[in-house]
């Protein structure tokens, strides 16, 4: 909208939305921190206009405990006629109405040994004067000592009185309470003393502050029960408990919500809402009493003069903000009628076709003036910097010239360089498979020497056992050789015993002779033996000669092989060392051939950045004559 895009228009609504929401922020300040103040204040202002009510209360308290204390005095320095007569006068000592009566209640027998019931008792008649009231002394009335207001008389500290709780009984339609107040003889508990007075008293005090403070107030015990009526409710509530009376007083059930929190030290607020409107609740203990006050009025009422206070500050505020804002519009208004005359300028300024020579005139005001000021020397400045633009882009012009020329001869020299590393690149990837090749072949003859080599290491251990062979077969023929040369040895002592035995044969002559057979026979197995024996050891020689020349035949192929292994072993390292030198040198090629790839790579790119800094110089070459032809729009001397 045009409104927003207005600065008078945005400063007038700044301004308006400041005073609005400085009055806002004022009248919260007043509701969160000041109204709180007023209101608390309100209610001591309340709260001490309803301590009226207690402070009567506790006189009246006062008052009637002096009374009975005389009562109880007199009952125990004078006798029974005297104190019956004096009791009436004791009564009537202030002429309160609200006093309804009081007696004297000895315990049974006390008064009189053959008497149970012998209590004096005044009350106050129609004609408002005390008149003896036999009722407790009768049979059909309740033993009177046994009631909760004697009861608490008997252990009332000696001097004061208990308050009985309110009550109505046959004596009297008037409900009232009681100040019970021990009697004592000779050091023994004799009676109670006590005086009767009408919650007509409570009435008269309520009615009177309510008027007061025009609130609702109630005069109520701890549990609840009312002990007073209020002026601003019709019906009789008197004696009641302010559980029953919730659907018909919604200051009773607020008051029982609170019931179990109530102490005698303590003051308690609270509140709620009744017929579309809001009250405040405040409950306060009477000093020395059972009895609590409770006040309910309107919060209107402990708001007002918040509420005065914020109406007489708006008829204050209100028209001084009408006036300020109306000054501070006008104020605006001349700074845009200044803003419109230094516009005027500047737009003749802008209309001499970029003529930067000429100069803003001065006009009315410092402040004015000193903008003209600021914007001439600004213009002063951008003729400067447009002069030395002017020189920087005639520079330029000529430098971007100078640099594409230059590029396209480099460009071409790239071309060139990237067209032979692409060649190089090609012969470094031919021979890098003959390499790999070259590498395959020699570990594959690096597998046959190794096998040849597992092969020559096998037929050494042959060699080896063939050998030991021979040995165990030359060993063996040495010892058969022995055993030969043993048996010839025994078939020569056999043929010198066989002849031994023919010349004794001989000697015995006829009876020798089968003897010398014997011997015979056994010369010619000798004989026979010792041939054969000749003859092994012959072939055993000649088979220890041919044993000999095999053994060595087998030492000098285990040498031969042994040389073939040890060679073999060294063609198995060489080849090995080969197919290594062969994978290095191949990975050497490969690194040059990636290296190549790279620096082709980076060739090719350069040649690509070649190109573009060359169309980036022709940028930069007519950027330069439109800079030149910008900057000679403006008349800069």
């Amino acid at each position: 909208m045009e409104v927003f895009t207005s600065t008078r228009a945005r400063y007038g609504l700044g301004i308006a939305t400041f005073l609005l929401l400085l009055t806002a922020a004022t009248i919260a300040v007043i509701r969160l921190r000041v109204a709180p103040d007023l209101k608390q204040l309100e209610s001591v202002v309340v709260n001490n206009r309803v301590d009226a009510i207690g402070v009567e209360i506790t006189r009246k308290m006062t008052q009637i405990q002096s009374q009975s204390r005389a009562i109880s005095q007199s009952a125990v320095l004078l006798g029974n006629p005297d104190v019956d007569r004096l009791l009436p006068g004791i009564l009537d000592q202030y002429g309160d109405p609200h006093v309804f009566g009081g007696g004297i209640w000895p315990l049974p027998f006390q008064r009189e040994a053959n008497k149970e019931r012998d209590s004096t008792f005044y009350a106050r008649g129609d004609d408002s004067r005390f008149a003896l009231n036999t009722h407790w002394n009768t049979s059909e009335a309740l033993k009177y000592w046994e009631q909760p207001w004697h009861v608490a008389g008997q252990v009332a500290p000696q001097g004061q009185c208990i308050w009985a709780a309110a009550y109505q009984d046959d004596a009297s339609p008037q409900p009232r309470t009681n100040c019970a107040m021990a009697i004592y003889r000779n050091g023994k508990l004799w009676g109670v003393s006590t005086i009767d007075l009408t919650l007509g008293f409570f009435n008269t005090l309520v009615a009177k502050a309510e008027e007061h403070i025009g609130g609702q107030i109630l005069v109520l015990e701890g549990d609840g029960t009312i002990v007073s009526n209020s002026s601003l409710f019709k019906q009789d509530i008197v004696l009641k408990n302010v559980s029953t009376l919730g659907s018909q007083l919604p200051m009773a059930e607020a008051i029982d919500k609170l019931l179990h929190r109530l102490t005698s030290d303590r003051e308690f607020e609270s509140s709620y809402r009744s017929g579309g409107k809001d009250y405040t609740l405040f409950i306060q203990p009477i000093k020395d009493s059972p009895w609590y006050v409770a006040t309910a009025l309107p919060t209107t009422t402990l708001t007002a003069s918040s509420e005065r206070i914020l109406h007489r500050l708006a008829m204050v505020q209100l028209p001084f903000a009408v006036i300020l804002l109306l000054v501070m519009l006008y104020g605006i208004d001349l700074l845009m009628r200044q803003f419109a005359l230094l516009k005027t300028n500047i737009d003749e300024l802008s209309s001499g076709e970029a003529d930067l020579t000429r100069r803003l005139a001065q006009g009315r005001g410092i402040e004015f003036n000193a903008i003209v000021d600021s914007f001439n020397r600004f213009i002063a400045r951008l003729q400067g910097m447009l002069l030395e633009v002017q020189q920087s882009a005639i520079a330029i012009a000529t430098a971007s010239r100078q640099i594409s020329g230059g590029n396209l001869d480099l460009s071409a020299r790239t071309e060139e360089q990237a067209a032979s590393l692409e060649e190089t690149a090609a012969s470094m990837e031919q021979l890098s498979i003959t390499v790999r090749q070259n590498a395959d072949h020699a570990r594959h003859a690096n597998g046959i020497a190794g096998q040849v080599a597992a092969l020559t290491a096998r037929n050494d251990e042959n060699a080896r056992h063939v050998m030991q062979t021979m040995q165990d077969i030359r060993d063996s023929s040495y010892h058969v050789a022995e055993i030969t040369a043993m048996m010839d040895g025994i078939a020569f002592q056999t043929n010198l015993l066989s002849l031994n035995a023919s010349v004794e044969a001989a000697r015995a002559g006829n009876h020798g002779r089968g003897f010398a057979v014997v011997a015979n026979e056994v010369r010619l197995l000798a004989q026979r033996s010792g041939a054969a024996s000749k003859d092994i050891h012959r072939l055993i020689d000649e088979s220890s000669e041919r044993i000999e020349a095999g053994a060595g035949a087998v030492q000098e192929v285990g040498d031969l092989i042994a040389e073939l292994q040890t060679r073999v072993s060294h063609m198995a390292t060489s080849m090995s060392e080969i197919v290594t030198a062969s994978e290095e040198q191949s990975m050497g090629i490969d690194q040059i051939n990636h290296a190549v790839s790279q620096l082709d790579a980076m060739t090719q790119q350069n040649a690509a950045l070649v190109e573009e800094a060359t169309a980036a110089a022709k940028a930069l070459q007519e950027q330069a004559g439109q800079l030149e032809h910008m900057v000679s729009g403006f008349k800069l001397a």
